[in-house]
């Protein structure tokens, strides 16, 4: 799966299974950037999962088990 920017940039990219969200997911900002990166199991968010500001740096990270 494959979703972009109006302006033609790529904005996100993943896989889907059965009609449900699952392994990995990367979403993007306008700049090109990664935004977040991280799995879906089920539909749900699973595993660590990395969130960036728009410089690029980390900002933060969290690991999910079934969307908790």
């Amino acid at each position: 799966f494959e979703e972009r920017f109006k302006d033609g940039s790529l904005s996100i990219v993943g896989h889907f299974s059965g009609g449900v969200k699952t392994g990995e997911w990367k979403y993007f900002l306008k700049n090109g950037l990664l935004k977040a990166v991280g799995h879906f199991r089920a539909d749900q968010m699973h595993g660590e999962w990395k969130w960036f500001r728009e410089n690029g740096e980390l900002m933060q990270t969290g690991a999910f088990v079934d969307g908790v």
